[in-house]
């Protein structure tokens, strides 16, 4: 799955996001994504490049998110 896909993915249910710019050569931004009380950081990687399941699944992990999302990640 990739960032933008899994962005809207986040969003459909119902979470916000607060991107951070970065000012040039400090390496990548990040996004913080707000879900209720809870919260996770997803490195800004570019809107089709793929992300790692690993990722995928620790930002489920920390937002408290059960359901099985689109694609093979469970």
């Amino acid at each position: 799955m990739n960032s933008a896909q899994f962005r809207k993915w986040l969003a459909e249910r119902g979470a916000r996001f607060e991107s951070r710019e970065l000012e040039r050569g400090q390496g990548l931004g990040s996004v913080t994504v707000h879900l209720g009380s809870r919260r996770a950081v997803l490195p800004q990687l570019g809107s089709r490049k793929r992300l790692p399941p690993e990722t995928i699944r620790q930002i489920k992990v920390e937002l408290g998110i059960t359901e099985p999302g689109p694609g093979p990640i469970p």
